[in-house]
């Protein structure tokens, strides 16, 4: 009897747990290892490909990643995402490409969360954490939205999941997208939004150390097919373009990180010549997790090169007949680079 009644409460709630309507399925299932299979046959190819990498010193509290394929970028983010262990939540601030704006019309300065309970990954479905109904609770209402259609119709965050899941079980996310916001919004948003982050770990007894902030961005899209010939044509352009990219971790990212430094990135134009897609996710993650670390802690985040590469010069990861691929060409016409940084606390 009581068995019985054990298999009725389950098919009931935990059917709906995992329905449809509360895990959201992947986007791009042509170019990520969604698979267990997938993602372990990935990183070992990519293990014995034994290609160069900074290792952190201390706890990585922070760090950008790319989104590209995982064939392409794949190097890059696990060199970056196996040195982040030991999380129990991972706060993602994903980018809103043009595709994803065009479904839903123009969509600015504003937050955009999901209402999904679980986002699909290879071993489990990593469950959203109750922070973002904390967060929805505390924001005004006119400083985000909730749309699982924009999400549903957006790669940045779920490319970093399968390598989270692979490395940490346990872990859940709290995704928000970041569209095209100006300087202003950037900082009254990012302030109240590190303020509810700051008041639920408070609340919650989290330890930081198990707390990590992800922003996406893929950097510079090079080459004819993108209109993008900042730097010229040819070999000339690309390395150009290419040490473009790696002057901009110098110039923003790289030692101390303060407010006028991140605002900066916007300020300056820092992004008008080239067409890196983290434009806004970049500044606007940067600054929250900057003033939600100063509220905690009173220490700076410190900017760490971990990995540059870019699919014109750089090695795919060798793995084909598992299922995935890569989803666009790769030449001096069309290109794009992968940039991994971390930050740890000064």
């Amino acid at each position: 009897m009581r068995y019985l009644i054990f298999l009725s409460v389950f098919l009931l709630f935990g059917t709906a747990v995992f329905s449809k309507d509360n895990v959201r399925k992947p986007f791009d299932d042509i170019s990520y290892a969604w698979s267990n299979k997938q993602i372990e046959e990935l990183i070992k190819t990519v293990e014995r490909m034994n290609l160069p990498y900074n290792r952190i010193d201390g706890n990585i509290v922070a760090a950008i990643f790319p989104h590209d394929d995982h064939l392409y970028s794949g190097v890059t983010l696990n060199s970056l995402i196996k040195q982040i262990k030991g999380k129990k939540l991972a706060i993602i601030f994903g980018v809103t490409h043009k595709a994803a704006r065009k479904i839903a019309g123009k969509v600015t300065n504003t937050l955009i969360f999901d209402n999904y309970s679980y986002w699909y990954a290879p071993y489990n479905p990593v469950k959203v954490s109750d922070m973002r109904e904390y967060l929805k609770q505390k924001l005004n209402d006119k400083d985000y939205i909730i749309s699982n259609i924009l999400h549903a119709n957006e790669h940045s965050i779920e490319a970093v999941l399968p390598f989270l899941n692979y490395y940490d079980r346990g872990i859940e996310i709290m995704p928000v997208m970041i569209p095209p916001m100006d300087l202003t919004h950037i900082e009254k948003l990012s302030s109240e939004l590190s303020k509810a982050i700051v008041s639920y770990i408070k609340e919650k007894n989290l330890n930081l150390n198990e707390v990590v902030f992800l922003i996406s961005a893929d950097a510079n899209h090079y080459g004819e097919d993108f209109h993008n010939l900042e730097f010229g044509k040819g070999e000339e352009g690309h390395k150009k373009a290419r040490e473009h990219d790696l002057e901009l971790f110098d110039k923003y990212y790289k030692g101390k990180i303060t407010k006028t430094r991140i605002k900066r990135i916007v300020s300056d134009g820092a992004y008008e010549k080239t067409l890196w897609c983290g434009r806004y996710s970049i500044p606007f993650g940067l600054l929250t997790t900057e003033k939600t670390i100063e509220k905690l802690t009173g220490k700076n985040l410190y900017g760490h090169f971990v990995r540059y590469d870019d699919t014109y010069i750089d090695p795919i990861v060798p793995l084909k007949g598992y299922g995935f691929g890569i989803s666009a060409p790769f030449s001096l016409k069309h290109w794009v680079g992968h940039m991994a940084i971390a930050f740890t606390l000064e």
